[in-house]
């Protein structure tokens, strides 16, 4: 198969991407793909399994700031942010591994950029050093402004509606 035909391949409906409110319900499920997605990451970067379950429990399941992505009505990842009140803070983002790599990541920021740019607000995140999720938030516009141990902090601006920024 050519690039060209994979990329065709695996082209989704956008229109079939829905965030719905979590419950708790989805605990087992958030927590498992956390897990899941991030193993290989979190391994890389620490060896000790006190920091590994650190990691994984400082990202666990929170019902009031996540939210469930799905495609076609099937569950398929988890969108954690918090709205302050002078940015928006994407607190994770994860997407099952069979449907990574079709441009859902980058349609949920993408959402998430316009509605941070209506409210004048810059949008913060942290992702490891070795996420190659780095690439993506670079492409839409997100700048390392600290680096923190093993991670970036990144932050994009918003556009103004009045065109001084």
């Amino acid at each position: 198969m050519t690039v060209a035909a994979k990329k065709l391949s695996n082209r989704l409906d956008l229109s079939l991407i829905f965030l719905r409110p979590s419950i708790e319900a989805d605990r087992g499920f958030v927590d498992h793909l956390t897990r899941d997605v991030m193993a290989p990451y979190v391994a890389q970067t620490w060896s000790d399994k006190q920091d590994i379950e650190a990691y994984f429990k400082s990202n666990k399941f929170d019902l009031p700031s996540t939210q469930i992505i799905q495609y076609d009505s099937q569950d398929i990842g988890r969108l954690s942010i918090l709205w302050r009140e002078d940015h928006l803070y994407i607190d994770n983002l994860h997407i099952l591994s069979e449907h990574q790599g079709k441009g859902i990541g980058k349609f949920v920021i993408q959402q998430l950029i316009q509605q941070a740019d209506l409210r004048d607000l810059s949008i913060k995140l942290m992702v490891l050093k070795i996420n190659p999720a780095k690439k993506l938030y670079e492409a839409l516009g997100f700048k390392i402004y600290t680096i923190k141990n093993h991670r970036f902090l990144m932050e994009r601006n918003p556009l103004s509606i009045h065109g001084n920024k």
